[in-house]
């Protein structure tokens, strides 16, 4: 695999394509995987009918808001990303730069749509038997999928969701990416990623658990 340099112009739409295809996953899944009988399903020992039915209609109503704040996080993900790196970057060389790194996260981001369409194509195809519990917490080729959910404490699950082969081969990208597009050594661009991007992540996961926790 070989991440050509580019200037910013050509990010952007390399930027667009993404959130399209992140935007149309979520379509999919919604109309494919989720219809009202999932949520009387799922809900129905929760919550009332009336209940439901005010979820349903209200669901129905936000959805165009879900997905503008699914492009808002992406947006905003891969800019904390990239600047992640840079300022990795700027640690190990006392140079800087933004815009290669940008790109890298922008094509390792691809990466992670390869759990969204295998989700669509086991409930869609292969597991039509399943609720909304089910939807929220498969990762496949993760920890998750090895642990029975109902023994998991909620707070382990988010974990168990981020150590999956995808964010192995996301990781390997971003070193790919940072090896080609400002030219370093297989051992700088592996440090970088290792002592900016990992440090970052693992934050963000005792973020997310220290919630779980609070909230428990």
């Amino acid at each position: 695999m070989e991440i050509k340099q580019s200037g910013s112009s050509r990010n952007w739409p390399l930027a667009l394509a993404l959130l399209g295809c992140y935007v149309l996953l979520a379509i999919c899944g919604r109309y494919l995987l989720v219809n009202d009988e999932l949520y009387y399903t799922s809900l129905a020992n929760q919550m009332t009918d009336e209940q439901i039915q005010e979820l349903l209609a209200a669901s129905k109503k936000w959805l165009w808001l879900g997905y503008a704040l699914l492009l808002i996080l992406m947006m905003v993900k891969l800019l904390i990303i990239a600047a992640i790196l840079s300022f990795g970057y700027y640690a190990l060389t006392r140079n800087w730069s933004f815009r290669p790194f940008f790109r890298t996260a922008i094509i390792a981001e691809f990466v992670m749509l390869a759990p969204a369409i295998i989700k669509i194509f086991w409930f869609g195809w292969l597991h039509s038997s399943y609720n909304l519990n089910d939807l929220q917490n498969f990762v496949p080729l993760s920890l998750n999928s090895l642990v029975r959910l109902d023994t998991t404490e909620n707070w382990l699950r988010y974990p168990l969701q981020i150590a999956s082969l995808f964010e192995v081969a996301y990781c390997l990208v971003l070193v790919l990416g940072a090896r080609q597009l400002v030219q370093l050594r297989w051992g700088q661009a592996a440090r970088l990623v290792s002592f900016s991007y990992l440090p970052a992540l693992l934050m963000w996961v005792v973020v997310v658990m220290f919630i779980f926790v609070s909230i428990s």
